[in-house]
């Protein structure tokens, strides 16, 4: 790393993956995260899977939240829903999504540590103000069954990408944030996520996805799909865990941030 005060060489940085999704190897990807964002059951997982996830996640330290996206197994949930759904139809899911990883967590003598929607929810979120009120509503909502089922004060951070409508929303409305850069996608040149439809949209090369993790790190400027770079801040690192190479990926760059003095920790540590 670069002497000459790299962006994140006195702060700590958060590693998560997308898990418990019937798919991947969530367990190996369990020893290497400090944070995973749970499948709700509503694109994938859910029942048994949720259960046996969240309790892995206990076993290992792992930070769980919820993972919530549209309800839509068919499509993964990687197609938007917007309109097909009533505003008040995609709240009501969400809140049931998000409530249904807190009770399984408690079940392990754990609380949630953020939200994060999943898929296309995410994308539309993060560029539509409709879709961004109406996750922000469902959080606020599954919070307030929290605090007032559970006797507790939770206020759940929400994962958002840097300079997205979502992020923005979230601030005005003073909902504590954690911004987010992902290792093994694609951004383009307005700082979003490459459609998965498009070439090398999706990063498989662990060499690759290290070089350039670390080269956002040296300057805090993302690489894009067109060879120009976009500066963003990060607290927290996704690795996809659907990704085929995402076991690989997660080993080696943890391997590489400690390597050069990142402190690997969950945000709810």
């Amino acid at each position: 790393m670069n002497a000459e005060a790299p962006l994140f060489a006195k702060r700590r940085l958060d590693l998560n993956a997308d898990l418990g999704e019937g798919c991947g190897d969530d367990l190996a990807l369990l020893e290497i995260i400090t944070t995973a964002n749970i499948a709700c059951g509503a694109h994938a997982g859910g029942g048994e899977v949720l259960n046996q996830t969240v309790a892995a996640a206990a076993l290992k330290g792992v930070a769980i939240g919820a993972h919530p996206s549209y309800p839509d197994s068919a499509n993964f949930g990687r197609v938007s829903m917007l309109q097909l759904l009533s505003s008040a139809e995609l709240e009501t899911s969400l809140v049931e999504q998000i409530l249904n990883v807190a009770k399984t967590a408690k079940n392990y003598q754990l609380s949630l540590s953020h939200v994060k929607a999943h898929g296309a929810l995410y994308n539309d979120a993060a560029t539509n103000l409709a879709a961004a009120e109406i996750f922000l509503r469902a959080v606020d909502s599954a919070e307030s069954i929290l605090n007032s089922s559970y006797g507790q004060t939770v206020r759940l951070p929400i994962m958002v990408m840097y300079n997205s409508v979502l992020a923005q929303r979230a601030v005005a409305l003073q909902r504590p944030i954690l911004y987010e850069v992902f290792a093994d996608r694609a951004y383009t040149a307005d700082g979003f996520l490459v459609p998965r439809s498009e070439p090398d949209a999706v990063l498989h090369d662990p060499n690759l996805v290290v070089k350039r993790i670390l080269d956002f790190l040296e300057t805090g400027e993302m690489p894009t799909i067109n060879s120009s770079k976009i500066l963003m801040p990060a607290d927290t690192i996704c690795i996809h865990g659907d990704n085929p190479a995402s076991v690989h990926i997660a080993r080696q760059l943890r391997s590489s941030l400690v390597e050069v003095g990142i402190t690997l920790k969950a945000h709810s540590a």
